[in-house]
């Protein structure tokens, strides 16, 4: 406020000095003004009393003329004359009659001409300066009127000083009613500026230093600064948009980020929850010969719970990436990974539509159950995952659209030699025998334009070199199998994991139950197993044991809990060859398929850490 206020002075000085400056000037216009019409009028006075006294004492003079009694008329010169005024006569003869004849050279320099014609033709009159003096010179010709004609008897001239500056009482009282007239128009200004543009400019800004140093605060507004002129006004109105603006967009921006924010942590806490689903999965494997089959049936029931949980949080958290992607680039965007073909794996796509349906169909009464033999969870399959996926949730919505009342889906894979089968089997209404070509074929569809129908979806399946059948009995239900070309091994995806004996296995996770879950599957390998949680306490054990890198393989986690790092950039300074295997639940976007490619180490996804072999080899 106290910026505000010396701005607020500022202001307060600017308008007084410039009131001090116009009153100065009024006041000297004014003063200048009286003096200017004051001495025309005193001169305008003198004029007429000079030739008021010019033919008074013409009048006396003429007689004394007419018999030339000059002393006479000297006489009545110098009666007339004074300090101030003195009176010349020049009569016809051109003798110059004057009381005294001290100022004679004077008389002489202010006619023009020697030659004095009748009347004041070669007189200098008016105001002149004649030797160094200012004086006032008037003249007027001394007539003898007679019967018959008008007869000059010579000239009359006065000499008066002519003063600079002529004061009289009426230059003061104009004068004073200029100085309380602009003293009352200076009152009177201040207070309207003073009440209608400083009071309310202060105000203003005072509100809006306020909202500067809150700008987001939405309990600032400018509606209370009232009583504003126009123009004040519609600024006022614009900075309370911007405020406005400002607010909205924060409100926004921080929803924005907290949702962000929620997304992320959701999304982290679903890859922390993968690593101990995977160890649980393990452990229940080993513990099955202890435990009895419903006993084994809840404890998976209840992890493959979890699994859903983590996959619908990983799938908002694509989602929300994959919004904020769309927003800065194209929408064939390379980042869009759902949008291109490659390798996958069935299994693992299956499970996550799973677990999105079942959160979909929360309020729903359906029982979707999913049964695979073990050798079918690492098939790869060469497709586009969006694809695929958008096929397989439209087939289970009309699977649960038949089905009227309590739902029973079934989702089942099976292997052969070169292919994997999805038999999708529900309790639905059925399709008559004779209508599954109609629907085949798209001459009747349920929702004509919407989605991947049937006659879509086998169409799809037989541009990727699969088919689409379909069984159906009416009042039992419907079976659809899709059948898939399985892919062969991506070029990064072991086999196994190849050990030689006196090897040193670096484990790098974050994780405590993955870090333990390797402990319990490299036990028995007579290897040397080093732990780290710390990308660079990693890098520093690597750059001591630099000598022994040839025995080194590599067990390294994706995602670390340091953001600015992850186990991908590790690989590429140990620029990795056979020996490294990258860990992570992301194994099947494109991105960290092509650098584990490019470096030529081996990618593992995560939930089958636990599955994949190890195999010690002879040392040649």
């Amino acid at each position: 406020m106290l910026i505000f206020k010396s701005r607020d002075s500022r202001i307060r000085n600017i308008i007084g000095r410039s009131f001090i400056f116009s009153s100065v000037v009024t006041l000297a216009i004014a003063l200048i003004g009286s003096i200017y019409f004051n001495n025309s009028g005193l001169q305008i006075l003198q004029k007429d009393n000079l030739q008021k006294e010019q033919e008074l004492l013409s009048n006396i003079l003429v007689p004394a003329l007419i018999i030339a009694d000059m002393t006479e008329v000297r006489r009545l010169l110098s009666l007339a004359s004074d300090a101030n005024e003195k009176f010349v006569v020049i009569d016809n003869s051109e003798n110059i009659l004057m009381p005294n004849y001290d100022d004679l050279d004077l008389i002489k320099a202010s006619i023009s001409d020697k030659n004095i014609l009748p009347e004041c033709n070669n007189v200098k009159t008016g105001y002149q300066i004649i030797k160094g003096n200012k004086l006032w010179i008037n003249c007027s010709p001394l007539t003898i009127n007679s019967i018959d004609k008008r007869r000059i008897a010579g000239i009359l001239i006065s000499f008066s000083p002519y003063p600079s500056l002529w004061f009289s009482s009426l230059v003061f009282y104009f004068f004073g009613i200029a100085v309380i007239s602009l003293l009352l128009n200076i009152f009177w200004l201040g207070r309207v500026l003073h009440k209608k543009l400083l009071n309310p400019l202060t105000t203003l800004g005072a509100r809006l230093i306020e909202a500067a140093r809150s700008p987001f605060d939405s309990g600032i507004y400018l509606d209370d600064v009232k009583d504003l002129p126009h123009e004040i006004q519609e600024i006022k109105d614009a900075f309370q948009g911007v405020l406005t603006h400002l607010h909205t967009e924060y409100r926004q921006r921080t929803e924005s980020e907290k949702k962000s924010a929620l997304l992320d942590q959701a999304a982290r806490v679903a890859h922390d929850i993968r690593s101990p689903i995977a160890v649980m999965e393990t452990s229940l494997y080993l513990l099955a010969q202890d435990i009895s089959k419903e006993k084994m049936l809840m404890i998976q029931t209840a992890i493959q719970s979890v699994r859903d949980i983590a996959n619908n949080l990983l799938e908002q958290y694509r989602d929300n990436q994959q919004a904020k992607i769309s927003l800065n680039t194209s929408i064939s965007s390379s980042h869009d990974n759902r949008n291109l073909p490659r390798s996958i794996l069935l299994h693992s796509l299956i499970e996550q539509i799973i677990s999105q349906k079942k959160h979909e169909w929360l309020q729903k009464s359906c029982e979707l159950t999913f049964t695979f033999l073990p050798d079918t969870k690492l098939v790869w399959i060469n497709v586009t995952p969006g694809d695929v996926k958008r096929m397989i949730s439209n087939l289970l919505n009309n699977a649960i659209e038949a089905c009227t009342n309590h739902a029973k889906i079934h989702i089942e894979l099976i292997k052969t030699a070169s292919i994997i089968e999805l038999c999708i089997t529900d309790n639905g209404i059925g399709i008559p025998t004779d209508k599954i070509e109609y629907f085949l074929h798209g001459e009747s569809s349920k929702h004509p334009g919407k989605g991947l129908g049937l006659s879509s979806a086998k169409q799809y399946m037989e541009s990727i070199g699969g088919k689409l059948l379909i069984t159906s009995q009416l009042s039992k239900g419907t079976t659809v199998r899709l059948t898939f070309l399985i892919a062969l091994n991506p070029p990064w995806h072991p086999d196994q994991i190849d050990l030689l004996k006196n090897n040193r296995v670096i484990v790098l996770d974050d994780d405590m139950a993955m870090q333990t879950l390797w402990i319990h599957r490299l036990k028995n390998y007579p290897v040397k197993t080093h732990l780290f949680t710390n990308y660079g306490e990693t890098i520093h054990w690597i750059k001591q044991n630099h000598d022994q890198l040839d025995k080194m393989v590599f067990l390294i986690d994706y995602e670390l809990s340091e953001k600015s790092v992850n186990g991908l950039m590790l690989l590429k300074y140990l620029n990795a060859q056979g020996s490294s295997y990258l860990i992570t639940s992301h194994a099947e976007e494109v991105n960290i398929q092509k650098e584990i490619e490019n470096i030529g180490a081996w990618l593992i996804p995560k939930k089958f850490a636990s599955e994949i072999p190890i195999s010690l080899r002879e040392f040649k």
